[in-house]
């Protein structure tokens, strides 16, 4: 997308960090727009307040990048680039990097933290990078946040979250962009708290590693997922992908090149965890034990329609998909095809659950289809 053109009101301002907090607090003052000299390098190397190297955003402040970047300088003191709060606090960022914050454990949200009630939005070739906190290493959110054709790459999280957490009943849109390279303990590129909102669209999770669970993203809120990839993410838990448990649909997506212990593409969990997943790919997962394409474990839910689990692999069972304690999995319209496990149910393995199939074929499987599940899978030959 091309950047959006600097406003004729806002004057350039010059390349020093001087005239960068100058024009932030004169925007402040109810609100306004800052055009930055282009190219230019930002270069923070002291704590303006609190934990921020920046003034406070309080009030309704659009910053113009024009290519430049705003940085934490190497060595320097722990803080965060931005913090939007106070009154009435909404910052958009065109064309702009914001990188290297740092807070360590101590606090959340290194590059960015969005306060309960306040907003951010992110377009036009931003880029959100290098960044480290407890939860959020690139972005914190509890208000609202918005992000378009942008980048969100190599930040980490010693919590969750490791490119984006979003806590507090906050909201993510996430449209036409990319997650790449994050690290966090929970949820490696995208992390949804307790009574959050996200809906992602024509967008990419890639190289996404968490210790635990969600490698690409961890949902424990209501989340909507079309049209995007979920490639090459690692999870040490369930859901290399993908880890879900709560409320989950997934319309158009792709899952492959992901790997995990169980649920290498996605790990649907617990009483609460409910997917609903249509038109979806679940192409060449890998996971260690269980669930090479899918797991669906501990009373959680899974309805799958119109969709392809195929050339998985699990090290144990459920080569396509694993139905452990108490779940049920629905395959409606759903292939299950040439996936491999190197114990038994290269296709599917149902254990202690329910696994239903409707006009659903489970074929070429290694190295059986279904065999060893218990309760059998009804429909389900070899």
């Amino acid at each position: 997308m091309a950047a959006l053109p600097s406003p004729a009101s806002a004057a350039v301002i010059g390349c020093t960090v001087t005239d960068l907090k100058t024009a932030i607090n004169a925007a402040n003052s109810g609100g306004g727009t800052i055009s930055l000299f282009p190219g230019c390098t930002y270069s923070l190397n002291s704590v303006d307040n609190d934990s921020n190297g920046l003034p406070v955003i309080t009030a309704a402040v659009t910053i113009f990048g024009n290519g430049a970047t705003i940085e934490r300088a190497t060595g320097s003191p722990l803080f965060r680039i931005f913090e939007v709060g106070g009154p009435a606090g909404n910052l958009t960022l065109n064309t702009l990097t914001v990188r290297n914050g740092d807070l360590d454990s101590s606090a959340d949200g290194g590059g960015i933290l969005v306060d309960s009630g306040r907003k951010l939005t992110i377009q036009s070739g931003s880029t959100v990078t290098g960044n480290t906190a407890n939860n959020g290493g690139g972005i914190f959110s509890n208000g609202t946040t918005s992000i378009t054709a942008s980048t969100i790459s190599k930040n980490t999280a010693s919590g969750f979250g490791g490119g984006i957490g979003v806590s507090g009943g906050g909201s993510l849109t996430l449209t036409a962009s990319t997650v790449t390279g994050n690290t966090g303990n929970f949820s490696g590129g995208l992390g949804f708290d307790t009574g959050t909102t996200g809906t992602i669209q024509s967008s990419f999770l890639t190289n996404n590693t968490a210790n635990i669970n969600g490698g690409g993203l961890a949902n424990d809120g209501t989340l909507t997922v079309r049209s995007s990839y979920f490639t090459g993410n690692t999870a040490g838990g369930d859901g290399g992908g993908l880890a879900n448990d709560r409320s989950l649909t997934l319309s158009g997506d792709v899952f492959t090149g992901n790997s995990a212990n169980r649920g290498a593409g996605l790990a649907n969990f617990s009483g609460s965890g409910q997917a609903t997943i249509g038109s979806t790919l679940f192409l060449s997962n890998k996971a260690t034990t269980f669930g090479g394409g899918l797991l669906t474990r501990d009373n959680a839910s899974t309805t799958l329609n119109s969709s392809v689990v195929e050339v998985n692999e699990a090290g144990t069972s459920g080569g396509g998909l694993a139905t452990l304690t108490g779940s049920t999995a629905t395959l409606n319209g759903t292939a299950v095809v040439a996936n491999k496990a190197g114990s038994t149910a290269g296709g599917i393995f149902n254990s202690a659950s329910t696994t239903t199939l409707n006009s659903s074929p489970v074929v070429a499987n290694n190295p059986n289809n279904c065999t060893g599940s218990s309760p059998a899978v009804a429909g389900c030959i070899g």
